[in-house]
């Protein structure tokens, strides 16, 4: 039997609740960018409302129609890549791209024609391999991406391989530490060989130097390259270079890009939308000034994307261009 009292109370809730406001709808992201307002020269977060977050963001890629941002989440060791997707006129997502999420997988590229997917990976080829982390192409399929394949040698060597990209011409920009290095990790190159690849190479010392070099993405025209090195100068311990090709096709000296896209942070992981007016990059800075005596600030800086941890950052590309000879 119910008394009465609890009657009231049962009806007051009741009350309360039909009176609360309804939760906010989700906004409808429409129009390019993830319906973002494409900055101008000063760098801003990227989609702060829908990517960017107290979690480590990297590594943004785009369809070549635009209609697909590929980005990686990185947590505890492991990579998963995620993609937001235009459906009917709006973006939809982010979701785990489909052979994703069971190894640490990162580093997403997808080529001129839009039907393959390069990135790199941790999972073995067979039960018995250790891990080891290295590059894989998925084939666009009737059903979606299909099973990821590792790229045979000589791209398969030795050690590790990362951050694929290639240019127009099927030109392979890769991260490797071989024996003909010049300081650890360097940026190879390697040419199209039939149905394969033929020996990478070393791209020299106008892009290589004795420190490490990294995250390397080559230009869809294949007119510069753009990559991540320690090596030292202002304003910090690993920032995005760019090296332009010079008419014999070779690489010249590679510049360092000004504010706002390098500062005291790490900057890497550079990105391009897909015609290549907007440039995209990682980045670890902070605008926080932190109280560090302060317990309650410190817990709200560190549940939100201005947490010092990996965001995606985006500028106009004219930053790049402005250094072309």
């Amino acid at each position: 039997m119910v008394k009465s009292g609890s009657l009231v109370v049962l009806a007051l809730l009741v009350l309360l609740a039909s009176c609360a406001p309804a939760p906010e709808p989700a906004p409808v992201r429409a129009g390019p960018y993830l319906g973002e307002t494409p900055p101008g020269a000063e760098a801003a977060l990227f989609a702060p409302e829908l990517i960017a977050s107290a979690l480590s963001e990297r590594d943004a890629a785009w369809s070549p129609d635009g209609e697909a941002f590929y980005f990686t989440v990185f947590h505890a060791r492991q990579g998963t890549i995620f993609v937001v997707r235009l459906e009917d006129g709006v973006w939809a997502g982010p979701h785990a791209v489909s052979f994703s999420g069971e190894f640490s997988d990162l580093e997403p590229f997808l080529s001129a024609d839009g039907q393959e997917f390069y990135f790199v990976s941790n999972r073995p080829r067979d039960a018995d391999e250790e891990p080891e982390y290295r590059i894989w192409v998925s084939r666009r399929g009737e059903a979606g991406w299909g099973e990821p394949v590792a790229l045979p040698a000589p791209i398969d060597g030795p050690g590790r391989e990362f951050y694929p990209s290639i240019d127009a011409d099927g030109r392979l920009y890769f991260t490797a530490t071989r024996e003909d290095g010049i300081g650890g990790e360097d940026i190879y190159m390697a040419e199209r060989d039939g149905e394969g690849w033929a020996e990478p190479v070393n791209l020299g010392a106008a892009v290589n130097s004795p420190q490490a070099e990294y995250n390397s993405l080559i230009a869809r025209d294949g007119s510069y390259l753009l990559y991540t090195s320690t090596r030292p100068g202002e304003p910090g311990g690993g920032d995005i270079f760019v090296a332009f090709r010079g008419e014999d096709g070779a690489f010249l000296e590679a510049q360092r890009l000004p504010a706002p896209v390098n500062t005291k942070a790490h900057e890497y992981c550079p990105g391009l939308s897909a015609d290549g007016s907007v440039f995209f990059f990682t980045s670890s800075r902070t605008s926080a000034a932190p109280q560090h005596d302060d317990y309650e600030a410190l817990r709200k800086m560190a549940g939100g994307p201005d947490n010092a941890r990996d965001n995606i950052y985006w500028v106009d590309a004219a930053v790049i261009e402005a250094l072309r000879p």
